[in-house]
């Protein structure tokens, strides 16, 4: 069978065109492939772009931000008290050039130092003054639980912005209380009497070594400090402002107070007429009940809308409903001093009449209001006869947010002033103004609103920003008096002008020297405890000095705090709860005095003389070891090594509980209970001495307080006094300081000598005397204190021996039991056999 021509031709046609459909497929499917491949790879490419640039945004933003801005402050800080530290451009640097990374650091640590004091400065005083004045224009510190994120979705403009900003700020704060005192001080030469710009140092390692360690010391140090006393440099704040603004008359201008009650001022009607019918309060009275409008507004709308309303009273309504007094629109408009405004308006009450007065009322919204006040007043809505319908329907279906968008509605708080609708003589219609009044002054700043717990302004107690939740605080805060006003006459404005100058210099002048004071006072408190010390000027390090002052310093402050709060009161109550002491305790007490005050300061500064100052010159043309002494020098010394120990025992700073806890604060752990290191026999001698509440130390200060500060004459006990703390105490030093002198003594020079000659050796004239004695002490002091610590030297060895002997006796050892596997290993080689 022969297939026909024309149809082989077409199914030759048919397969050739599937063929190519085949391999057109499978170049589409081979394109499709090569599509999703390049898809894939641009999006991978996009995300790598988009992770490098953000890692080059977070890096410039933090570069910026954490090294470039405080080093740049911290080279103009320099440049800018300059010429107050002697020092030349030239010097700096030569300074960098010798030693570029201990120049950077000084200049960051320097620079990152006035910013932090700065922030937490304007911070603090943001929530001191009233929340009318920075609330609004400083932005608050807010929990940051995802930082880099808000780094990164934040354009570059915002970050720029914001740096120009700061950068500004700090400029202009740094300029009036950096720059100009500095040259004031230089101009006046006053600048040689400030220690401060006067350092010494003295480099115990390499200053590149040194240098980096004492500053990171410093910093760490600033931010702890910072950290935990941050709402007393608010509370100083506060305590200032009072103390200046008030001889003047700022307080309501600046500080916050809170509202003691409302005092009706006077009232307004709302229309220009004066003959309205008796019973239209009434009929209004009636529609504000009926109608279906918040609760929160008082309604002068049209009664005659109100279906419910019948036809005698709507005719009555209608009229007798007048022109609105211009004054409501000019309210609602007005962008000067409401209050001012508000004043020139409205009829005020009779100054015959007692005032009338309405507690202040706290709603749930924590708002301040009278009673009976809405949150708004509405005002009537244009008002036609011919289409009162549509103007019913309109009434009834509006609310209040669509009232407001008409402009129909008046805040009943303005400023100062509170208002209540209410009815006047004759039944009409009247707007009462109530004024607050002010009460006590609010302390700033609150307590732990820095805490940065969720819940905002609300929460923390803070002003609030932008649209937070503002706090039952900040509700309760009273206006205050405005600076700028147009209807102040112009004399007035100018002594007020006045006022705000005079208050802006005395702080200047306040922030000035507490500045000076706070730099130079540790710095001068810390050389001269290392110059009782009988340290050399050319080994004092003012770095060390002046951690000692401020050590000093905190301790003092921190002692008398509450005194210094009301140091007048406390002086009067002190002397006129002056009773004499009897004798005996009289006795005692002075007794004690000489002893702590005179006796073993004048034994311990001896002994301190000849241990360490003293050089060996002195034993060898000394005519004796007491008569050639200088006692005033001696007294000193010994005075202040006895008191500062004291100090130390009494915050047990020899114990390891002190320094553990300083490990927990740095790493945010709790503290170590001190309970339970009182009840451990190894540190019975610790507990013995030191702590603040049943150490030796402590008892012993505590009965002088309860005495010179309370006159509690019955507290004198002299086994505190002598048994318990005094005598322990000289016996160790009589005997430190005796014994190698009258061991020195009885040898004598001759004896010595030919005791060194019989060996080979030829000393100089003083130095065995020197070497003899020290060697003496030292010996007798370290066999005082394995005396001292005997019992805990004991359960020492006590465990080291258990330990020793457990090791050797294989105690507290997991042991196996080898001899049935070597019984099962030998049967086995025998049957080998």
């Amino acid at each position: 069978h022969q297939e026909n021509p024309q149809v082989a031709a077409g199914n030759l046609a048919r397969d050739n065109q599937a063929a190519n459909d085949g391999n057109n497929f499978g170049a589409f499917a081979m394109n499709d492939e090569a599509i999703e491949i390049r898809i894939t790879l641009g999006q991978f490419l996009s995300l790598a772009l988009e992770c490098a640039g953000a890692f080059v945004k977070v890096g410039v933003l933090l570069f910026l931000k954490m090294l470039l801005l405080p080093l740049v402050l911290g080279i103009w800080l320099d440049a800018a008290t300059l010429n107050a530290f002697g020092c030349e451009t030239s010097q700096r640097i030569l300074h960098a050039g010798n030693d570029l990374f201990s120049s950077l650091s000084v200049h960051w640590v320097v620079g990152i130092t006035f910013m932090l004091l700065v922030t937490v400065s304007v911070l603090q005083l943001r929530e001191v003054v009233h929340p009318a004045l920075l609330a609004r224009m400083i932005r608050p510190q807010e929990p940051q639980p995802d930082l880099l994120g808000n780094l990164l979705s934040e354009s570059g403009t915002t970050h720029a912005k914001r740096m120009i900003l700061s950068l500004g700020i700090y400029t202009f704060l740094l300029t009036i209380h950096i720059w100009l005192p500095s040259y004031f001080l230089v101009y006046c030469g006053l600048d040689v009497y400030v220690p401060f710009f006067r350092p010494n140092f003295w480099y115990i390692l390499t200053p590149q070594l040194q240098v980096p360690l004492e500053l990171l010391v410093f910093h760490l140090t600033m931010l702890g400090f910072l950290e935990k006393y941050k709402n007393n440099i608010g509370g100083m704040q506060h305590w200032w402002l009072m103390c200046v603004c008030k001889p003047v008359g700022l307080i309501d201008y600046l500080l916050p107070r809170s509202i003691k009650r409302f005092v009706l001022v006077g009232w307004k009607r709302i229309f220009l007429v004066n003959e309205i019918e008796a019973d239209i309060g009434n009929a209004i009275d009636s529609v504000s009940r009926k109608t279906d409008f918040d609760t929160t507004v008082d309604l002068f709308s049209h009664v005659t809308t109100n279906q419910r309303i019948n036809q005698s009273e709507r005719k009555k309504c209608v009229r007798t409903l007048k022109k609105i007094d211009p004054f409501w629109y000019e309210l609602m408009t007005c962008e000067g001093d409401i209050e001012r405004f508000i004043d020139s308006g409205i009829t005020f009450v009779s100054t015959s009449e007692d005032p009338c007065y309405e507690p202040v009322q706290q709603r749930m919204d924590k708002k301040c209001t009278i009673n009976g006040a809405k949150d708004y007043i509405c005002l009537p809505i244009s008002f036609q006869v011919g289409n009162a319908a549509s103007q019913n329907k309109k009434l009834r279906n509006s609310h209040v947010s669509t009232l407001r968008e008409t402009k129909n509605l008046i805040s009943s708080t303005l400023g100062k002033y509170r208002l209540r609708r209410n009815t006047g003589k004759d039944n009409e219609i009247i707007v009462e103004f109530w004024k607050e009044c002010y009460g006590d002054i609010i302390t700033r700043p609150p307590e732990g609103w820095d805490d940065l717990v969720a819940g905002g302004a609300e929460a923390q107690g803070r002003w609030a920003w932008g649209k937070e939740q503002k706090s039952s605080i900040e509700q309760g805060v009273a206006a205050r008096c405005n600076f700028f006003d147009q209807y102040i006459s112009k004399g007035k404005s100018t002594y007020l002008l006045m006022k705000v100058v005079s208050v802006l210099v005395l702080s200047w002048t306040a922030v000035t020297i507490v500045m000076i004071v706070g730099l130079s006072s540790p710095l001068v408190i810390g050389r001269t405890a290392l110059s009782l010390l009988r340290i050399p000027s050319k080994y004092i390090h003012d770095p060390a000095a002046f951690a000692i002052g401020l050590m000093s310093l905190y301790h003092f402050i921190k002692s008398f705090s509450s005194f210094m709060k009301s140091w007048v009161t406390c002086i009067k109550k002190w002397v006129q709860s002056f009773c004499s002491p009897p004798n005996s305790k009289s006795f005692i007490l002075a007794q004690s005095l000489v002893h702590w005050c005179i006796a073993i300061p004048l034994i311990l500064g001896m002994l301190y003389e000849f241990m360490i100052i003293k050089p060996q010159e002195y034993f060898k043309t000394a005519p004796g070891l007491f008569l050639s002494v200088d006692i005033l020098e001696s007294w000193s010394s010994g005075f202040m090594i006895l008191n500062v120990w004291a100090l130390l025992c009494y915050n047990s700073m020899f114990t390891w509980q002190f320094w553990v806890n300083i490990g927990n604060a740095a790493f945010d752990a709790d503290d170590r209970d001190a309970a339970l290191d009182m009840n451990r026999p190894h540190l019975r001698l610790q507990t013995l001495w030191q702590g603040a509440e049943n150490g030796r130390i402590a008892q012993f200060f505590r009965i002088y307080a309860d005495v010179f500060c309370c006159w509690e004459w019955d507290q004198i006990d002299a086994n505190i006094l002598f048994y318990d703390c005094i005598y322990p105490i000289e016996r160790n030093i009589v005997i430190a300081l005796i014994l190698p002198s009258l061991m020195l003594g009885l040898l004598g020079l001759e004896t010595i000598d030919i005791l060194i000659t019989q060996f080979g050796f030829k000393m100089d004239d003083g130095v065995f005397q020197v070497f003899f004695f020290r060697i003496i002490a030292s010996v007798t002091i370290f066999t005082m204190c394995i005396r001292g610590f005997s019992q805990e030297i004991v359960l020492w060895f006590n465990v080291l021996h258990k330990t020793a002997r457990d090791d050797q006796y294989l105690i507290g050892e997991v042991l196996l039991n080898y001899a049935e596997d070597c019984d099962a290993e030998l049967s086995v080689q025998a049957n080998g056999s």
